[in-house]
């Protein structure tokens, strides 16, 4: 009864924290290692795409529609980053690229801004490379160069049908633990241990969905020599999705129409499901 009532009512938490509007989407390659947490802007995201990079460690691309004050660290971008920026029609900021990311971008082209002097920064009590910061007001000013057409990432609060209880959820590929907090509607994350808290706030991080998109993933040899390898995640077609919402679990399907056309989410129940206001969470898994 006490999950129903948390589903009927609307209990929502709501990010306080002042943020600059954007025209259209801004991807921020944020680095997920041991030295980057705890991350600065998170929480004030719409949707946090996590995948492996490499050597186990994960990597996030953020995606906002609203910049808050401080957004980083920042680090560079792999194939799986220019497929969610083609999908989100948006700017992917970021530190830095390999050349097998470079040659992959060249064959269809992402808008894409590195790190520039006068727009980003290294934050002295951070260490370095995962000490690279942009603020929200220069993030505006490098979209205000590019002449990306207005767009926003759909999102509408709704009820989802059915669904099992899920107050705790486990994703093992990126060892992760999700715990549902009936207080305030959210999860909260652990990876390694680490209870995720927003730098800027010095708060719990508090995701309202979170998705486990189930995808196809190839090894690609980067072709330098030594052996190096990079995960290619097809996100351009469709597959499995587990939701968990309101401490409810939900089952269903991702489909994309084409490589430039916004993921969707349905169900299998048929009900086609948007993604909440707050901060959505995507553990991009096999």
């Amino acid at each position: 009864m006490a999950t129903a009532f948390t589903l009927n009512t609307g209990i929502y938490y709501h990010d306080h924290e002042k943020t600059t509007a954007l025209k259209y989407p801004a991807l921020i390659q944020v680095p997920n290692d041991y030295f980057a947490r705890d991350q600065n802007g998170l929480q004030a995201a719409g949707v946090v795409f996590e995948y492996v990079a490499e050597g186990g460690i994960t990597r996030l691309t953020a995606i906002y529609q609203n910049a808050p004050k401080v957004i980083g660290p920042m680090r560079s971008s792999r194939f799986i980053s220019l497929k969610i920026a083609r999908h989100y029609r948006g700017l992917l900021f970021q530190s830095g690229e390999s050349q097998a990311t470079r040659s992959r971008a060249a064959g269809d082209p992402v808008p894409q801004f590195f790190d520039t002097v006068g727009y980003m920064y290294r934050a002295a009590q951070r260490y370095a490379p995962d000490n690279l910061m942009i603020t929200g007001t220069s993030v505006r000013r490098a979209e205000g160069m590019y002449g990306i057409a207005a767009f926003t990432v759909p999102k509408a609060r709704q009820t989802l049908a059915g669904g099992a209880a899920a107050t705790k959820v486990s994703v093992p590929l990126h060892y992760s633990t999700y715990t549902y907090d009936a207080t305030y509607g959210t999860y909260q994350k652990t990876e390694e241990g680490h209870l995720y808290r927003d730098a800027n706030s010095k708060q719990l991080l508090r995701i309202e969905m979170l998705i486990v998109l189930h995808t196809q993933v190839q090894l690609l040899d980067v072709g330098d020599g030594h052996g190096a390898h990079i995960h290619d995640y097809n996100l351009d077609s469709n597959g499995k999705i587990d939701v968990y919402y309101k401490g409810h679990h939900f089952s269903g399907t991702w489909s994309a129409a084409s490589a430039h056309s916004p993921v969707t989410f349905k169900l299998y129940s048929g009900q086609a499901m948007t993604l909440p206001p707050g901060l959505v969470w995507i553990d991009v898994v096999d």
